[in-house]
């Protein structure tokens, strides 16, 4: 395992885990982050990746002394692939639960299909929306596991998991986006309503995503992501973000 406190750093190897604030550490690739959150000896997932990521997690567990079996929770900040990738594998390995925003739920249990957006459809000419495409589908994530199992969270909840996160409900990526505040560290988990790397542009720093279900609702959702008092954002996509969570929204706005 390597630790790390490089703003810059990007994941670029499948297998690579990065600790990004006090006991949070990054998993993913270049393309797609998820975590784990340790608190004590028990521990919160927070997003899933893309089902061939899955070896990552119980490597970086036994790097740190750890196992599937300490994980209580996975939270899901919404229904997209990338994220839901190992999530019931997650779930059924750990004995632990999974937890999504009801507007999004169906998704995750494969109830219902993502509809396809205009957003989407308008940036299929772009080379990296395409190469992105092709990653997604090289690692599994035309062949999701639905959720089994599945608890709902609400706007402002505080989850008996590892970590006390809050959860902070920021729809327009999808009905159903949340995130995922950890108070006591000033750590913001902000999934795809804030993140520093859109793979469609290839462009950096925080923004919101080019494609996203509602492009103003969106927008309204950083307002909610200002009130949050944190100093480090782990997004969804690209680096952390250390600048504290106003400053990040501040140059989103500006995008």
């Amino acid at each position: 395992m390597r630790r790390s406190r490089d703003l810059g750093s990007s994941i670029r190897v499948l297998g690579v885990s990065v600790e990004v604030a006090d006991g949070v550490w990054r998993l993913g690739t270049r393309w797609v982050n998820w975590y784990f959150i340790q608190d004590g000896d028990r521990l919160t997932v927070v997003d899933a990746g893309l089902p061939q990521y899955w070896d990552q997690l119980p490597a970086a567990l036994g790097a740190i002394g750890r196992r599937i079996s300490d994980v209580d929770g996975v939270f899901l900040t919404h229904a997209h692939f990338d994220v839901l990738g190992s999530a019931e594998r997650v779930r059924a390995e750990s004995g632990g639960q999974a937890y999504i925003h009801p507007a999004d739920a169906a998704i995750a249990r494969m109830q219902e299909h993502p509809k396809p957006r205009r957003a989407a459809l308008a940036q299929l000419w772009r080379p990296g929306l395409v190469i992105f495409m092709a990653h997604l589908v090289s690692q599994g994530g035309m062949g999701l596991a639905p959720l089994t199992q599945l608890a709902t969270v609400s706007d402002d909840e505080h989850l008996d998991l590892p970590g006390h996160p809050r959860v902070i409900a920021t729809p327009g990526h999808t009905p159903g986006h949340c995130s995922l505040l950890l108070a006591e560290r000033g750590v913001l988990f902000s999934g795809d309503a804030l993140t520093t790397f859109d793979a469609t542009t290839r462009t950096r720093g925080p923004r919101l995503m080019s494609i996203n279900a509602d492009r103003q609702q969106a927008l309204a959702s950083l307002s909610r992501l200002e009130l949050a008092d944190a100093k480090t954002v782990l997004p969804g996509r690209g680096a952390p973000w250390r600048g504290g969570i106003a400053e990040a929204v501040r140059r989103a706005r500006a995008e």
